[in-house]
C-alpha cells in the first residue's frame, strides 16, 4: 500500500497470529471489488507509482523524518532493511494490482494495522502519510501527462481507490486489535 511505510511495520512486527492469514473466507471478506474501469485506473496508477517508487520512498522518508511519530521510527531502521522491506512491499503491491491476488496482501495489511494499534499510532498519523504520498504523486501525474486531463484523472482515481482499499483493511485490523486489547 505504502511501500516505505510497510518497512516500518515489518521492523516493528511481533509474531502476532492473524486469523485472516490462512482463511480464504476472511480474505474474500476484505477483498475489495472494483469494476473493469476502476481496475484499469489502478493499473495505470501502479505503473507510475512503480516507476517512481525508489525516488518517492527516499523523498518521503526524508520528509517523514520530521514527523513526530514516524520520524523516530524511520531514523531507527537501517537503510539495508528498509530497502529489503520496500522491495517486498512493492512486489506485494504489484502482485495484488496486476494479478488481483489479494491472498498475500490482505494479511500484510492486517499485520500493519495490528502493529500500528500496538504502537499507539493515531488515525491522524496515518492520514499524515496519505497526504504526503498524494502530495508527492499529484505533481508526478501532472508532469508525466501534462495536458492529458483524462489520463491524470484516471491516475488520481486509481490512486484513491487503491489507497482507500488499503486504508480500509488496515483500519479494520487496527480497530479489531484495539478492541481485542481493550476487552482483554
Amino acid at each position: 500500500f505504502f511501500v516505505g511505510l510497510a518497512a516500518i511495520s515489518y521492523m516493528m512486527a511481533t509474531t502476532a497470529i492473524i486469523q485472516v492469514a490462512d482463511d480464504e473466507t476472511e480474505i474474500e471478506k476484505y477483498k475489495p471489488s472494483f469494476t473493469e474501469d476502476e481496475r484499469k485506473d489502478i493499473l495505470a496508477y501502479n505503473e507510475i507509482s512503480s516507476k517512481y517508487s525508489k525516488i518517492m520512498n527516499e523523498e518521503l522518508s526524508e520528509k517523514l523524518k520530521l514527523h513526530p511519530v514516524w520520524g523516530e521510527l524511520i531514523r531507527q531502521i537501517q537503510k539495508s532493511e528498509t530497502k529489503k522491506q520496500n522491495n517486498i512491499s512493492l512486489a506485494l503491491q504489484n502482485n495484488v494490482i496486476i494479478n488481483n491476488d489479494w491472498a498475500p496482501y490482505i494479511p500484510n495489511l492486517f499485520q500493519q494495522g495490528i502493529q500500528y494499534a500496538k504502537m499507539g499510532v493515531s488515525f491522524k498519523d496515518w492520514v499524515d502519510i496519505v497526504r504526503v504520498v498524494k502530495n508527492y504523486l499529484l505533481p508526478v501525474f501532472h508532469n508525466e501527462y501534462h495536458g492529458m486531463s483524462d489520463k491524470i484523472l484516471s491516475l488520481i482515481n486509481g490512486m484513491n481507490l487503491f489507497i482507500d482499499a488499503g486504508m480500509t483493511i488496515i483500519g479494520e485490523s487496527y480497530i479489531l486489535e484495539l478492541t481485542r486489547t481493550t476487552v482483554s
